[in-house]
């Protein structure tokens, strides 16, 4: 009887460990699911939260007041000869959109060349010549350090037009050109020569034309695009945007090239290389 008993006991025993593991694992399964239900619940959230935040600071910054509203940038750009002497002219319409009268626009002009003429106009008055005198010192100097030529000169351009009286939401237009010598004197190279327009405020577009003389032809397989953004990173999307749905064009003859986004995007750079050679015409 006691063998009897003992051998029971022993069996149930055995039965409940049985089920207290098999418990236990379902328990194991289920805490196991739970936590990684709650992780992937967890994970969603946030990432939703942060592209939340994310499009409420574009938001934001696109709500941020610009101190200029560009209808048009235009940069024309008429090669001379084939030592890459060219004549730059840049051109825009805008308004202002400060609260105030405008006090002054700034821009910065990267170059290689040496500057031989240059000209600007507010709503078509001739600027003040200080701006003319500044462009030349600074060059004088940077020729006297003998700063590298491999590195573009980087010239500013301020326009004072604190006189011109340019009221809130006024339009007005204001362009300036350099001439300039050996700006672009590896353009019979593939990606050696470019030209290129940042974008700093909101603009509904930008044009940049290119122009050869009579004995020079654009080598259509040079040309090419980079839109980068302001860490000097490339923006695919933004250039197959462009390439797709903005490409640029060559005339007919091979002595053109014109490129026109509409709605660049603020921040971005765009850039456009070019290849000429002498035409065997």
């Amino acid at each position: 009887m006691t063998i009897t008993v003992t051998v029971a006991t022993y069996f149930l025993v055995s039965e409940l460990y049985v089920v207290a593991r098999e418990a236990l694992l379902v328990l194991l399964v289920i805490i196991a699911s739970a936590s990684a239900i709650l992780l992937v619940q967890s994970y969603y959230r946030s990432t939703y939260e942060t592209h939340l935040s994310l499009s409420e600071l574009y938001r934001y910054k696109s709500r941020q007041t610009h101190p200029l509203y560009y209808y048009i940038i235009r940069k024309d750009i008429h090669i001379i000869d084939a030592t890459g002497k060219a004549q730059v002219d840049y051109r825009m319409e805008c308004k202002n959109t400060c609260p105030k009268n405008l006090p002054q626009i700034k821009h910065e002009i990267n170059f290689d060349g040496k500057i031989e003429e240059f000209h600007a106009h507010v709503n078509g008055k001739v600027f003040n010549e200080k701006v003319k005198r500044d462009l030349y010192f600074r060059q004088q100097i940077m020729e006297h350090e003998k700063v590298d030529v491999k590195q573009p000169y980087n010239l500013k351009v301020l326009f004072n037009v604190k006189s011109e009286r340019i009221a809130p939401d006024q339009d007005f237009d204001y362009d300036y050109s350099l001439l300039c010598t050996k700006l672009y004197p590896n353009m019979d190279k593939k990606d050696e020569e470019y030209t290129a327009i940042h974008i700093n405020h909101p603009t509904d577009l930008l044009v940049i034309r290119i122009e050869v003389p009579q004995n020079l032809r654009f080598i259509k397989d040079g040309i090419s695009i980079q839109v980068l953004d302001k860490h000097d990173i490339r923006d695919c999307l933004e250039e197959e945007k462009c390439l797709k749905i903005y490409p640029w064009f060559v005339s007919r003859d091979r002595r053109r090239i014109s490129w026109e986004i509409p709605n660049p995007k603020i921040a971005c750079s765009y850039k456009l290389y070019f290849q000429a050679q002498e035409s065997r015409r």
